[in-house]
């Protein structure tokens, strides 16, 4: 195991050399090799919550403007994560529920995601609310490394925060229409403009996805990631006086789509990939999900001649029911050593959120100080039942609960072995969640060299959970805090050059595992230190930015959940201690008019360092994170020729190469390394733009989650191949 964590170091060390020698090399080439007059633009960002210009901002942060977006065809948090270095996301069993990884942090089914996911103002409660689609948007913001001194819990290994387009005094908007293999129609758009001109502005929007499917379910002769979705979101902008504004915004959801819809390879096919796009889905049951969304805010901007005040009021919920085969197979049942089955589960939440912040300036120093809140109730209902028609087609309308078998069911210990009904047991979850911070932070110039930040912030969250059928047995309640610190020191080297030093710490909240009374009540708190030394530099007069640093995260109470096929509950296992060591280099480079590339590379190592959970994967120490790719990489060329005044040709190839990755904790389960490419060309007059475009333009098949079934290696499929046309109208 020491030769293996050797290794592991020496093919680190190789990488951050590498990647030294390539931006020295880059910084080397003198400027006159390219064109000149071309300068790529100012980058404003608000990621530290005021807004500063993102080459003088001391963190590793991928930035995404309103062009590039376009360009890209970013409309989902994956378009995103796949043009950002050592920031990734998989799908997995619920639809828009993802599993997000961030520097080698990662995301367990029970408890939060690995970052912060703030869209205007307004911090997401839980993940359900991250992964949807995005349009009418401003800027995208990727803030790596732990971001517990500005984000507070959740944060533990970073923070997104998305901006909105905001309406002003002229008509404006958009008109899209996208047709697509697979039946795919997709049409979106949105208006704005004023009300009232200079007082009350106004922005309407929607999008509308119909999507037959791509995978086969062979049993059922039927399409396996169908997808219908609705979207409708508005806002208005109140000009209350020369120094009020005031915010409206409300965003609605709905969607049906495939779920769960597992194909199942043989035990001995531990290679997660291996003929992932040669077995079809076989279940006699069809994995569907029907999910609403609805979010409200309210934000408020007071300007003052001594800083400006903030106040955000959040609200959402999330309601959802899941159906799926439980075995994954139309297998007969034997009734002795294998069971046909059916799994639904009913989750809805909703959470109320607050902040206050106040920002001062003075010539030397920027500060802020603030406050947060929020409450989050949620219910969840695992519904396990014996399939007794397991080789025939059924619905879960076909299911039934048993009340008063209901009100006995309480875990699997309860399993009606007699088969009275196929109704065979419930695991059921009331969860809450307190939390309250308080945080401040300042950036000092101490001159025109020198500068240094820091931030503290003290996060405090109650949990609470319980079984409402047995409420007295199951409850079971902890409050969870941490004060979380950030350093930040930033020399300007030269002109053009800046370097940096930080130091931060994250903080994810502790919880509870769903009752069972064989399983772990509680897990704790997680925690994440990070070091990272770093560079951002503008180069070739102004037509290149290079940035890039190296960093090291210690974590203790790395959360993991793994399926407990005993008790078929969600169960978190916490790892004791953990460490990851990784590096980032992204480049943007104009050399001439219409010519731009962008070019990201990330590697990360994270290593189990103890584990004493539970003894059933036995000594697991040097092992790696699961969920972590080793390592990312994308190479991006856009293209734009003038064909004459009026009409332009546009093109773009994006390669993303993504490395390897464990899915369980004794990595035994793996996926190797894999492949994509994207493809755009259009043309465009007069706000007319029609693009034809590819993803995934090799057909590269690859397990998005995989894990070990009842029958054999569960896998779910990435999207294949998708081509199609794209028409829209810029008015």
């Amino acid at each position: 195991m020491r030769n293996q964590y050797n290794k592991m170091r020496e093919q680190f060390n190789r990488r951050t050399l590498c990647s030294g020698i390539m931006a020295a090399f880059v910084m080397a080439v003198p400027a006159h090799v390219f064109a000149q007059g071309f300068v790529l633009e100012e980058v404003v960002v608000t990621a530290r919550k005021r807004t500063e210009n993102l080459q003088e901002v001391p963190d590793s942060i991928t930035a995404f403007g309103r062009a590039q977006i376009e360009s890209a065809g970013i409309a989902g948090f994956e378009d995103f994560a796949n043009l950002t270095p050592n920031l990734s996301l998989n799908e997995g069993y619920r639809p828009g529920v993802a599993k997000i990884t961030v520097r080698g942090m990662i995301t367990p089914q029970v408890g939060d995601p690995p970052i912060a996911y703030v869209v205007d103002g307004v911090t997401a409660s839980s993940i359900d609310f991250i992964n949807q689609d995005l349009f009418a948007i401003e800027r995208i913001e990727v803030l790596r490394g732990p971001q517990g001194a500005l984000y507070g819990k959740g944060a533990v290994g970073g923070a997104i925060n998305i901006v909105t387009r905001r309406p002003s005094n002229e008509l404006e908007g958009q008109i899209k229409a996208t047709l697509g293999n697979g039946d795919t129609t997709k049409v979106s758009g949105f208006i704005s403009g004023a009300i009232i001109a200079d007082t009350l502005q106004y922005q309407l929007g929607g999008s509308y996805t119909d999507a037959g499917g791509f995978d086969d379910n062979e049993f059922l002769n039927k399409a396996t990631d169908f997808s219908e979705r609705t979207t409708f979101q508005g806002m208005l902008q109140a000009q209350i006086n020369e120094d009020l504004t005031v915010d409206f915004r409300a965003k609605y959801a709905s969607s049906e789509d495939g779920a769960g819809n597992y194909t199942v390879a043989d035990w001995a096919d531990i290679n997660a990939d291996k003929n992932v796009d040669g077995i079809d889905a076989n279940a006699n049951i069809m994995g569907t999900s029907d999910r609403d969304i609805l979010e409200l805010s309210i934000k408020a901007d007071l300007a003052s001649d001594i800083g400006d005040a903030t106040f955000i009021l959040g609200y959402s919920e999330v309601d959802e029911t899941v159906f799926s085969d439980g075995d994954y197979t139309n297998m007969p049942s034997d009734f002795v050593a294998f069971f046909s089955g059916a799994q639904g589960t009913d989750f809805d939440s909703e959470s109320m959120t607050a902040e206050f912040r106040f920002t001062g300036n003075s010539d030397v120093i920027v500060w802020q100080v603030g406050a947060f809140y929020q409450s989050r109730k949620t219910n969840s209902q695992f519904n396990w039942f014996s399939d007794f028609l397991d080789t025939s087609e059924r619905s879960g309308d076909s299911f039934q609960i048993v009340k008063n078998e209901y009100d006995l069911a309480t875990s699997a210990t309860n399993f009606d072995t007699n088969f009275d009904t196929e109704y065979a047991y419930s695991i059921v979850d009331d969860n809450r969640s307190d939390a309250w911070a308080i945080f401040g932070q300042f950036d000092y110039a101490i001159n025109v060299d020198w500068s240094v930040a820091f931030a503290l912030r003290y996060d405090e969250d109650k949990r609470e959970s319980f079984d409402e059928r047995q409420k007295g047995l199951t409850k079971a309640s902890k409050t969870f805090s941490e004060v979380q610190p950030k350093l930040q020191i930033s020399y300007q080297l030269t002109d053009n050059t800046m370097t940096y030093l930080s130091a931060s710490k994250g903080f994810r909240s502790g919880g509870f595992n769903e009752f069972d009374p064989t399983i772990l009540r509680g897990f704790d708190k997680e925690v994440s230190e990070n070091v990272e030394l770093g560079f951002k530099s503008t180069l070739w007069g102004g037509a290149m930015i290079l940035t890039g640093a190296v960093f090291t995260i210690d974590s203790e109470n790395t959360q993991f959940t793994r399926l407990n096929l005993a008790t078929f509950t969600l169960e978190n296992l916490g790892i004791d201690a953990s460490t990851s060591r990784g590096l980032e280099i992204e480049a943007l480079i104009q050399p001439s008019e219409g010519l731009r590339f962008n070019l990201g590379y990330g590697y990360v190592d994270a290593e189990i360092d103890g584990f004493t959970a539970t003894t059933d994967y036995g000594d697991i120490t040097g092992n790696n994170v699961p969920g972590v790719h080793k390592y990312s990489a994308n190479l991006g060329v856009e293209y734009v020729a003038a064909v004459s005044d009026e009409l332009d040709v546009i093109m773009r190839a994006d390669y993303i190469r993504k490395g390897p990755l464990s899915w369980e904790l004794d990595n035994v389960i793996e996926s190797g390394a894999s492949d994509l490419v994207n493809l755009r060309a259009g043309v465009e007059k007069d706000g007319y733009k029609v693009t034809l475009f590819v993803k995934n333009a090799t057909d590269e098949r690859v397990a998005t989650e995989a894990f070990f079934g009842a029958t054999g290696i569960a896998r779910l499929p990435n999207m294949p191949r998708f081509y199609g046309v794209e028409a829209s109208y810029n008015f």
